[in-house]
């Protein structure tokens, strides 16, 4: 008995092309059908369980496009090309969302490299806002484009945390993988006077490329002079 029950689990069912114009369903991504009238999915691939679905909520369509007919054709046709245009249109504002996402990234770091202050993505995205005006003034997508970016101190911030966390794995995973490595010690004051100890690292790795790279700065409790 375990092992038919084992057998049955790794059944597949197929998707038969029959089911289209009977249930006006259509084969879905994830080896499961959806319904074009209500967009709702099944997830079995089970004929009775679309003709269930049907029945209960699609029953008029049997009347008003009969099977086998050509209305009930040109209702299905019209209702796939309405699910391929939903479809091309999400696809879109996901690209659009993606290039903004990786724009606001590049702010966000290049704000971090130069140490300026995280509020300092609002006035970028002010400053991009009025001269899209002036330098395409006939372009109102460039100007939503902008506007629909996302650079307030919380998102710069966050942005900024990840780009860390990247970072530090990039560096974790290029060591590992290091052929040589050294290490290096520099001493610096800060700003205020203050003694800190530079530690860096150089290394090889495969492509025989040589990297420097710095690993921290440690507040030193005495002077920097011997």
């Amino acid at each position: 008995m375990p092992g038919k029950h084992e057998a049955k689990r790794k059944y597949a069912r197929q998707w038969n092309a029959k089911w289209e114009l009977i249930y006006f369903f259509t084969e879905g991504p994830n080896n499961n059908a959806l319904c074009l009238i209500y967009k709702e999915t099944v997830s079995e691939l089970k004929e009775t369980k679309l003709e269930r679905h049907f029945v209960s909520k699609h029953e008029l369509y049997n009347t008003k496009y009969p099977l086998d007919s050509t209305t009930r054709k040109i209702k299905y046709d019209s209702l796939k090309s309405c699910l391929k245009k939903q479809k091309k249109l999400f696809q879109k504002m996901s690209s659009s969302v993606d290039c903004e996402t990786r724009a606001s990234n590049m702010v966000s770091w290049i704000l971090a490299k130069n140490l300026k202050s995280f509020t300092d993505g609002e006035i970028i995205k002010e400053c991009m806002i009025e001269a899209s005006k002036f330098l395409f003034p006939n372009d109102k997508k460039i100007y939503d484009k902008f506007q629909s970016m996302h650079l307030s101190v919380r998102t710069v911030t966050r942005k900024i945390e990840k780009l860390v966390v990247n970072v530090y794995e990039q560096l974790s995973n290029n060591l590992s993988e290091a052929e040589f490595v050294s290490i290096a010690l520099d001493e610096s004051t800060d700003l205020v006077g203050k003694a800190q100890l530079c530690v860096y690292a150089r290394f090889i790795i495969t492509n025989c490329c040589l990297f420097e790279e710095l690993l921290g700065i440690e507040l030193l409790e005495t002077t920097k002079t011997g």
